[in-house]
């Protein structure tokens, strides 16, 4: 596994993409002093979701999105009920004329999640660092289901979740990060031009 950094050499085209990707903040922009890290990132990951060719092919009459709950997970995790309320407050938005629905599941193991991703024809789940051990059981689903997977932390990215928009030491802003074969074995298809100015693991 690899990390692939931007190129250098596409400065106009990475300032130009890189607007498509932050443009959603505009959404909080009332109050982005006070935004909170997790409304950002669930903004930020929903504009990526905007720029796949992919999506249409995948979802039905709307675009539906869950943070789900699971082993490892205590009742009322503050990371997933913040990742939860940013969703609601973004949730009158729509992706490519989509509208966007937002659920919630839960799940003690493969099959109940297999079971609750069919039941809430989910197309987007993003992912609490308090499920990064059970990673291993959720992406081989989100791959046979081609539900994208995403997530607020590196680590989870590089262990197999498909995209997630993780913070940069020294940086005030977050930065997209690809997964790229698992993003394509979840259906995604990124344009080049946001992946230029991605973290790609390869």
């Amino acid at each position: 596994m690899g990390i692939r950094l931007p190129g250098s050499g596409q400065s106009r085209r990475v300032r130009q993409t890189a607007s498509l990707v932050v443009a959603i903040a505009a959404v909080l922009a009332a109050t982005p002093a006070r935004a909170a890290n997790e409304e950002i990132a669930v903004a930020m990951l929903l504009r990526v979701l905007a720029y796949d060719a992919g999506l249409r092919a995948r979802v039905g009459d709307s675009v539906t999105v869950a943070v789900p709950g699971g082993p490892g997970c205590a009742a009322g995790d503050g990371e997933l009920a913040a990742l939860r309320r940013a969703l609601g407050k973004v949730s009158t938005l729509t992706l490519q004329e989509l509208p966007i629905k937002v659920v919630e599941i839960s799940f003690t193991d493969g099959p109940s999640l297999a079971a609750a991703l069919k039941a809430t024809q989910a197309d987007m789940i993003i992912l609490g660092a308090c499920l990064a051990g059970v990673v291993g059981v959720i992406t081989p689903l989100t791959r046979a289901a081609k539900v994208t997977s995403a997530a607020t932390s590196a680590p989870l990215v590089e262990a197999g979740v498909a995209i997630g928009i993780v913070p940069v030491p020294g940086k005030e802003k977050p930065r997209l990060m690809v997964n790229l074969p698992a993003a394509k074995a979840e259906g995604m298809t990124l344009r080049a031009d946001a992946l230029r100015v991605a973290l790609v693991v390869e």
